[in-house]
């Protein structure tokens, strides 16, 4: 997230913005579809696309404290 964009969401919210917290799942999944922000499942979950650069890289590694046994 670029600065300019940090700047602008908490613009939003000083200039008034409603800010929900501690919500529910039912009214998380509810806010979400009135802003069209995902579509429910046949199996009732909420599904969103989230773009193209979310995730690990592959060529991310693992780190660890503590070394992997031998196999």
């Amino acid at each position: 997230m670029t600065k300019a964009t940090q700047v602008a969401e908490l613009s939003d919210l000083i200039c008034g913005e409603k800010v929900h917290t501690n919500l529910g799942i039912a009214q998380l999944v509810e806010f979400a579809l009135q802003r069209a922000e995902g579509v429910l499942a046949d199996n009732g979950a909420l599904n969103c696309l989230t773009g193209s650069r979310t995730g690990r890289s592959p060529k991310d590694g693992s780190s660890s404290k503590t070394p992997r046994p031998a196999t």
